[in-house]
């Protein structure tokens, strides 16, 4: 006899609610506040901004070093714990960052951070959206990513005016209790491990299966699919879509060099805020979208950020058509955390789906950090942003053709 839905509040809600406060409170602190400090720090620890800018890339190596075996972790202990430590981890950095008094403190701390954001960022919205919603996951998941967006905007804007009136340190303490008011009720008192924990099964569950734990034993085992061609090819586009995210930091120093900007001081910054708005409303409209054609909704963001990155070349002087080229953008910057859960998921099932979304979540940490050296490099050696802009174009034109072969050799 299966096992229907059970009536009651609908728990599911909550823990999608959970994951975007701890998204928009601690993740937001650590991944969109990150560079307000770097100038205030730089000239108080005698140092310069741009070394304390290594601070997103130390953190990212960190991720790449655990997320495969904190995938695993999810399998076997109790989210709460894991995701308590995860905030723990945070609030303490954000306390020693408070005291730091030279740069290599602060890249230090910027590492140990790193091991509290990979389960916050990559590895609890996906697993836990994916264990508790059989249909229209990649919706929510599109909504919890969103709130890191959301949060970006409000906080840079909250913590550029604590350093003006309290200072950096001072500052960092708030952030400090911040993320344990947002986080901690959150991971000690909502998330739950499974729907069976409170009495329910997955939203959008088939009620005429065997049982509600059948669901999570569909799938790939994960020895079987990191052997097999599409997984491979699935890294390979996990890789290279994520090279999109640099031209996000490079737009205010691009649309300096325009014409428009001599006549709109503002642009730059403006023309940010566009594609962060472009990229939250993106989130979520690709989510659901994903769940039901995953390579069209792949291929319409790229088209919209290829649109986009031709309207930066070719409108250098006309402001309006700038705002639109970043809203263009906008939607594909930062997707690849929508895209790529959706497409584990849809080929492997949920056998296996930490395990897998954890090595998925290595390689998109990985093109993150390369699409820094890559577009750095493009624009010093090449003298010219529309260099760097060809390249990104390139790169999503590949990306949609690699899902195109991971999607071919999966069916075979």
């Amino acid at each position: 006899m299966g096992i229907s839905r059970q009536a009651g509040f609908p728990y599911e809600y909550l823990i999608v609610a959970a994951l975007c406060l701890i998204n928009f409170g601690p993740v937001s602190f650590c991944l969109s506040c990150a560079g307000i400090f770097y100038t205030p720090v730089a000239a108080d620890i005698g140092t310069s901004p741009a070394t304390l800018s290594y601070f997103l890339a130390a953190f990212s190596i960190s991720m790449i070093l655990v997320l495969t075996p904190f995938g695993k972790l999810f399998n076997r202990i109790d989210c709460r714990i894991i995701m308590t430590a995860s905030i723990a981890t945070l609030a303490a950095c954000f306390v020693g960052l408070s005291f730091v008094q030279a740069d290599w403190q602060f890249l230090a701390l910027a590492f140990v951070m790193g091991f509290g954001l990979t389960s916050c960022v990559y590895l609890a919205p996906p697993i836990l959206v994916n264990r508790w919603f059989s249909k229209r996951s990649g919706f929510f998941i599109g909504i919890i990513m969103a709130f890191t967006g959301v949060g970006g905007m409000l906080w840079a804007t909250v913590g550029g005016a604590l350093i003006a009136n309290i200072g950096w340190r001072a500052t960092y303490l708030v952030f400090a209790l911040l993320t344990c008011l947002f986080g901690l009720p959150c991971t000690l008192f909502v998330l739950k491990d499974r729907p069976a924990v409170v009495g329910r099964v997955p939203y959008g569950y088939d009620p005429d299966a065997e049982d509600s734990a059948s669901y999570e034993l569909e799938g790939v085992d994960a020895s079987t699919a990191r052997k097999s061609a599409s997984f491979i090819a699935l890294l390979a586009f996990s890789l290279v879509i994520s090279l999109n995210v640099y031209v996000y930091g490079m737009i205010p120093s691009f649309v300096a060099t325009l014409p428009a900007s001599g006549d709109f001081p503002l642009l730059g910054a403006i023309a940010s805020s566009c594609a962060m708005a472009a990229s939250v409303v993106a989130k979520i409209l690709w989510g659901g979208l994903g769940e039901k054609n995953i390579l069209a909704t792949v291929v319409a963001a790229c088209a919209c950020a290829i649109g986009g990155l031709v309207l930066f070349a070719i409108a250098p002087a006309q402001w309006p058509l700038i705002c639109v080229a970043a809203i263009a953008y906008g939607m594909i910057y930062g997707e690849q955390t929508v895209f790529c859960p959706i497409v584990t998921r849809q080929f492997y099932g949920m056998r296996s789906y930490g395990e897998l979304y954890s090595t998925v979540s290595t390689v998109i940490c990985i093109g993150v950090i390369a699409s820094s050296f890559i577009g750095g490099t493009i624009v010093n050696v090449a003298g010219s942003y529309l260099a760097m802009f060809a390249f990104i174009g390139a790169a999503l034109v590949v990306a949609c053709l690699l899902l195109v072969l991971a999607r071919k050799l999966q069916a075979r």
